[in-house]
C-alpha cells in the first residue's frame, strides 16, 4: 500500500524524496574513516531549500524514529547522503545513521518531524555495488542501476530490473544426533543457482563460501574454548573446563546476485553421550557473532560507546537481534526452529558473571538446556 502511495511523487515546493539506496557497497563510495557502508540518498526535487533538522530516517516501518536529522538544509535540486553505518554520526564531512540495511531486505522510510511518512523506498534484493532508486527522467519509478552516482542524479541509462528466483537448499542429512562424523552434503534445484554456507554462526549472504563439495560433521570433543570465553561484564568469569559443542551449517541459494532462497540452519550434534548427558531440552541459538558479542553490535558485552553505558544495558528495537532458535528433545530431535528477535533483559543482572556466552550457540554451537 505504501509503495503504491509513494511511487509517484508530487514536485511540490520543498518536496523531499528517497532517490537511491545502496545495501552492499563494496567499492562504489568510501566514508572518512576508509569503510565502504550502506548508503542512503535524498533528493529535493521542490524549489526551495528544506530544513532537515527533526526528520527520521529508519529501515523499520514499526520505528519510525530510529535516526533523526541534524540541522541539516536540502537546497533545490540537491543531492545529501547518508551513510547507514551504524556509526550515528551527526557531524563531520558525512552523516551517519544508527542502523545499516541488512543486505537489501529493509525499506527505507523518510518522516517528518511530526512523524508523518513521506516517502518510502521497498525492500528489494540489491546486490553488491548495485543500487536502488528512481529518478525525475524516469517519472520518480523505482529500478536498479548498474552504475550508482551517489550524491548525483542516477544514471538512468544504467537502469535494469531484477527478477528473483526461487530456489531451496537440500541438506543429505536431518539435524540432531549423530554417534561418528559423516559428510553432509548439500544441493540444490536449479543449476543456475549458486550457494553459499557458514559454519561460523554468522548468517551467509553471496560473499560466503560457495558451497563446491561435501561438508566434514565431526565430534568436536578437545576443540578449544572460542565463544564461550568471550567476556561479557566487568565481572565476567570464563566457564571451567570444556564446553561441549555442536556444528551449525547455515546455507542460503543465490541467483543473479540475489537470494533465491531463505537462509537455511541446521545444527549438527556428534556425540555419543549425549542421551546421557541432558534430561532436559536442548536448545541451540545461531546468531552472527558480532550481534552478540561486537564492540559496536552486541547486545551481551561493555561493548565501546561514546556515552561510556554498557551494550548489554540498551533497551528498545534498535539493539535487539536475529537470531535462529532450535529445539531439540533430550533425545536429540529437533521439535521446532524459528527464527527470533533477541534482546537482553533485567537490571543489575546484566552484569553479572557467566551470562549467555554459557547458554547459547554462535556458529561453534555448544549444548545448552534451560
Amino acid at each position: 500500500m505504501l509503495w503504491t502511495l509513494f511511487s509517484g511523487v508530487s514536485t511540490a515546493s520543498g518536496q523531499v524524496v528517497l532517490s537511491e539506496m545502496m545495501s552492499a557497497n563494496s567499492q562504489t563510495v568510501r566514508d572518512e574513516d576508509g569503510d565502504t557502508p550502506d548508503w542512503i540518498e535524498l533528493y529535493n526535487a521542490g524549489n526551495v531549500p528544506v530544513n532537515l533538522q527533526g526528520w527520521y530516517l529508519t529501515d523499520d516501518s514499526l520505528e519510525t524514529g530510529k535516526w533523526q536529522f541534524p540541522a541539516v538544509t536540502l537546497s533545490p535540486g540537491g543531492y545529501l547522503l547518508v551513510f547507514a553505518s551504524d556509526k550515528d554520526r551527526k557531524s563531520g564531512p558525512f552523516l551517519h545513521a544508527g542502523f545499516r540495511l541488512g543486505a537489501g531486505r529493509e525499506p527505507v522510510l523518510l518522516s517528518d518531524p511530526s512523524g508523518q511518512l513521506v516517502d518510502y523506498l521497498p525492500a528489494r534484493c540489491i546486490p553488491t555495488d548495485v543500487s536502488f532508486g528512481r529518478s525525475p527522467a524516469t517519472g520518480f519509478r523505482a529500478f536498479h542501476f548498474s552504475r550508482p552516482t551517489p550524491g548525483q542524479s542516477n544514471d538512468t541509462n544504467s537502469r535494469f530490473t531484477i527478477t528473483e528466483g526461487q530456489d531451496t537448499v537440500l541438506f543429505s542429512q536431518p539435524v540432531g544426533v549423530f554417534t561418528s562424523s559423516f559428510q553432509l552434503t548439500l544441493s540444490v534445484q536449479s543449476p543456475a543457482t549458486i550457494f553459499h554456507y557458514t559454519l561460523d554462526g554468522t548468517t551467509p549472504d553471496n560473499t560466503s563460501p560457495v558451497y563446491t563439495g561435501p561438508v566434514t560433521i565431526a565430534d568436536r570433543s578437545g576443540d578449544p574454548n572460542d565463544v564461550s570465553d568471550e567476556d561479557t561484564s566487568p565481572s565476567w568469569t570464563p566457564p571451567q573446563g570444556q564446553v561441549n559443542k555442536a556444528t551449525v551449517v547455515r546455507a542460503v541459494a543465490y541467483q543473479d546476485g540475489c537470494p533465491a532462497s531463505p537462509v537455511i540452519t541446521n545444527t549438527y550434534f556428534v556425540d555419543l553421550t549425549f542421551g546421557s548427558r541432558y534430561r532436559f531440552p536442548v536448545v541451540s541459538l545461531s546468531v552472527d557473532r558480532s550481534d552478540f558479542f561486537g564492540n559496536r553490535r552486541g547486545i551481551c558485552v561493555v561493548g565501546e560507546n561514546p556515552d561510556g553505558q554498557p551494550n548489554y544495558v540498551r533497551t528498545g528495537g534498535s539493539w535487539e537481534r536475529r537470531v535462529d532458535f532450535e529445539y531439540f528433545s533430550p533425545a536429540g530431535q529437533r521439535l521446532f526452529i524459528q527464527t527470533l528477535g533477541a534482546r537482553t533483559h533485567g537490571r543489575g543482572t546484566r552484569s553479572n558473571a557467566g551470562p549467555m556466552t554459557t547458554t547459547g550457540s554462535v556458529g561453534q554451537a555448544m549444548h545448552s538446556t534451560p
